[in-house]
């Protein structure tokens, strides 16, 4: 599925609508692709795979990290897409200011925290942060848990809406017959 349609589903359920097939041009979306599958940075006994999974080596706590560049006014939002997670594993997504990580906790903002959940996450970074203009940042992907276990990093990107609001969704039929509820993904 297309990166853009993970963006406007999560964008109609919060509409109130539960699936949006066609925005036209109601609403103009550019995204900055962090590229999810590589350019990962480890530490601890974790194993970064190029389809996007993460895997513990041992049982404990691994950390896979990126440095990024990102002007938060421009792309204020940010859009990770998590799955293949086992029940017991906590996994949880973080940002800090600057080139390197401190593994400083009180340096980490957290985004999201979670305990063998999936699906498509949306933080509104901006407001999160409180960060402005051209920032450069760690993201930070923490998995604990036994050996073996793992999450698959389908997507993550920085968004942007060109309008200030969208314009009402046309809902229609899909194509596949497969419906996605707003029940199925998560907003923090």
């Amino acid at each position: 599925m297309p990166r853009i349609l993970y963006f406007l589903l999560i964008l109609s359920s919060l509409r109130g609508f539960p699936l949006l097939l066609t925005a036209g041009s109601q609403t103009d979306i550019s995204t900055i692709d962090f590229k999810p599958r590589e350019g990962w940075n480890i530490k601890g006994p974790l194993n970064v795979q190029p389809d996007g999974r993460m895997t513990l080596l041992h049982d404990g706590l691994g950390v896979a990290w990126k440095s990024v560049e990102l002007d938060v006014d421009e792309f204020p939002m940010m859009l990770a897409v998590v799955t293949n997670t086992l029940p017991r594993e906590r996994w949880a997504m973080s940002v800090e200011r600057g080139e390197r990580p401190t593994f400083d906790k009180k340096n980490e903002i957290t985004l999201i925290e979670k305990f063998g959940e999936e699906g498509g996450f949306i933080f509104h970074l901006k407001k999160t942060t409180g960060w402005q203009g051209q920032v450069k940042f760690i993201i930070s992907v923490a998995v604990e848990g036994r050996k073996g276990d793992r999450i698959v990093l389908d997507n993550l990107e920085a968004v942007r809406l060109t309008h200030a609001s969208p314009g009402t969704p046309k809902l229609c039929l899909p194509e596949t017959g497969a419906v996605l509820s707003p029940l199925a993904l998560h907003f923090t």
